[in-house]
């Protein structure tokens, strides 16, 4: 008769194994939690901003406007430089529509380019507000705690803000009002 076989030796699994199928477990527990949106600002997730065109844009469309209202009471053409007395000529109807439509594609840009570089800041404000001014009680005390806590994240995003729009404005050749600067 033949020996039984002999079983294998049980193997045993190390310390270091154990501590690093450990460590595996829990990253890939915290990763998951850590990326949810509702984890980090409540069911909204991190918002971005929208850009806000009318603001931006409002004095390059009432020269548009104007101009074309302007040129609908006058002769209809609305093309062509106008002299407004001063010796001056005016820019066209045409181009202050250009003027706007170059206006609000630099505000688009710039908002896509906030809502990637000022994301923390967004973040800060939105939590924030979650915390200091949503489902609080409406009192004057709760207003006044959510204006006092979130002045700081509010002013560092308008700040960011206002820096970006006023770069891709210059780089559109245009003033901080949206106009184009005038050579």
């Amino acid at each position: 008769p033949l020996p039984p076989p002999s079983a294998p030796p049980p193997t045993m699994i190390t310390d270091k194994t154990k501590l690093l199928l450990l460590a595996a477990s829990i990253a890939a527990c915290l990763s998951t939690l850590l990326t949810s949106s509702s984890f980090q600002t409540g069911s909204k997730g991190l918002q971005a901003l929208s850009p806000p065109r009318q603001r931006l844009c409002k004095k390059a469309r009432s020269e548009a406007r104007e101009c074309v209202e302007e040129s609908a009471d006058g002769d209809g053409s609305g093309s062509g430089s106008k002299d407004d007395g001063g010796g001056e000529s005016r820019p066209s109807c045409s181009d202050l529509l250009s003027e706007v439509s170059r206006c609000e594609r630099a505000v688009e840009r710039a908002y896509r380019h906030i809502n990637m570089v000022c994301a923390s800041l967004i973040q800060a404000r939105t939590v924030c507000e979650l915390e200091w001014c949503e489902n609080v009680p409406d009192t004057d005390e709760a207003r006044k705690a959510c204006i006092r806590e979130c002045y700081s994240p509010r002013d560092a995003l308008e700040r960011c803000s206002e820096h970006h729009v006023t770069r891709f404005f210059r780089r559109a050749g245009l003033r901080s009002d949206g106009t184009a600067e005038k050579i």
